[in-house]
């Protein structure tokens, strides 16, 4: 993202790259359509969870076109995106060592309220509509029995909805239960002014700590994802250098990050281990690298990923996230329940377009009216906090606000 770009005309994606590499300070809109295909992949995982694989079935589900169904691989790309996007502002704006003007208190009140405060409005929508009434179990295709913890009782006590509502601590949610990947973004996403600094003094030296923090002392592998994604903040010029002048490496990478990054189905290691096993993880967060990696060089794949529709998803990529699976748990299901006539294939795949429809549809003013204003709250917080409000709010127009989800 920071590398020099060969000479394009002044639209172009690669002379975004390059204005990025000469500090300006506009954002690669690309980055931004990936995180949010990867969103929409993640909502393909979940529905094909809730009501088995789609048409086709192995070709989509066991060979490398999971990529567009892995909601799982979509966990690691994403948190190799924040490394990268979250890191690269140093690396940008203080070339010469340390963090140049970061002051702690502003990243931190700007983190809690473009994490926590949209994940508390999607918390407090699912506790007033519980999802238990909604469950149907005649519908066409017939759900599995994965979707039964959707509609499993939980506790109305306050220490319960205390727990649940905390994005502070590594936990599984019950009420929105991918919010556990919200929580290692949170605690992590803080780490990473620390990591910079190490990386600064030494690319070996993260690598060391990452080893020792998830290998000796069992912390997440994702560590090991945000890792990748600050050394790539840091040595983007160099590799895009050296990729520039050998196409072959290029496409190695990219097929490499490609099989890597959709093992996980294609080898499938959930038959031998357990998926959580975090060699897994560090296995396609390196295929996520690699592929970012490629995106990054690839004039081609940066004009298409610029695409204003690819922009627009990746805009609401946050509120999909969020979103989708109380629209799984809820509507989907009456939507199936009319489709018996259209039969197994077709109500299938129907289904998963209404899914990624309707959420998509709700994103939208969930992005203009609690994203943005959340952003711009965490932004005159942290300017209070730290002593500087009078300096005048800026939101730009971004899915997260500046880092990838």
């Amino acid at each position: 993202m920071t590398m020099t770009a060969a000479v394009q005309t002044n639209s172009s994606p690669a002379t975004a790259l390059a204005r990025t590499a000469t500090g300006d300070r506009s954002r690669l809109e690309y980055l931004d359509a990936v995180r949010g295909l990867a969103a929409l992949s993640v909502i393909v995982f979940h529905f094909m969870q809730a009501y088995g694989e789609p048409p086709g079935g192995w070709i989509w589900t066991r060979t490398p076109l999971a990529m567009f169904c892995d909601g799982q691989a979509a966990v690691s790309l994403f948190f190799v995106l924040s490394g990268l996007v979250l890191s690269l502002r140093f690396f940008r704006e203080a070339p010469n060592g340390g963090l140049g003007e970061f002051r702690f208190t502003p990243y931190l009140w700007a983190r809690i309220c473009r994490l926590w405060l949209p994940y508390l409005a999607v918390f407090v929508v699912v506790a007033l509509i519980p999802r238990a009434p909604f469950q149907r179990l005649n519908t066409v295709p017939s759900p599995t029995s994965w979707m039964d913890f959707l509609y499993a009782p939980y506790p109305h006590t306050l220490s319960f909805y205390a727990r649940d509502a905390s994005l502070f601590k590594l936990f599984q949610p019950t009420l929105i239960p991918q919010g556990w990947t919200l929580s290692v973004e949170m605690i992590l996403s803080l780490l990473v002014p620390a990591a910079v600094l190490v990386a600064r003094r030494s690319s070996g030296w993260l690598l060391v700590v990452m080893v020792l923090a998830v290998w000796s002392m069992k912390a997440s592998p994702f560590v090991f994802h945000f890792s990748l994604g600050i050394l790539l903040a840091k040595h983007l010029p160099q590799i895009k250098a050296m990729l520039e002048r050998k196409p072959a490496a290029t496409f190695a990478v990219g097929i490499t990050g490609i099989l890597l990054y959709t093992s996980r189905s294609t080898v499938s290691y959930e038959q031998r281990v357990d998926w959580q096993t975090w060699w897994v993880w560090c296995i396609t967060g390196t295929g996520a690298a690699a592929i970012i990696q490629v995106i990054t060089v690839s004039r081609f794949m940066q004009g298409f990923l610029s695409l204003p529709a690819l922009r627009y998803i990746g805009k609401l990529s946050y509120g999909t996230y969020l979103i989708h699976m109380q629209v799984l748990a809820v509507l989907t299901p009456l939507f199936l329940g009319r489709l018996a006539p259209v039969g197994q294939r077709g109500a299938w795949c129907l289904g998963l377009i209404f899914t990624m429809g309707v959420t998509v549809l709700l994103a939208a003013p969930f992005h203009s009216l609690i994203e943005m204003p959340s952003i711009a709250l965490g932004k005159s917080w942290g300017r209070r906090m730290s002593g500087r409000s009078s300096e005048p709010a800026r939101v730009r127009a971004m899915p997260n606000g500046g880092d990838p989800r």
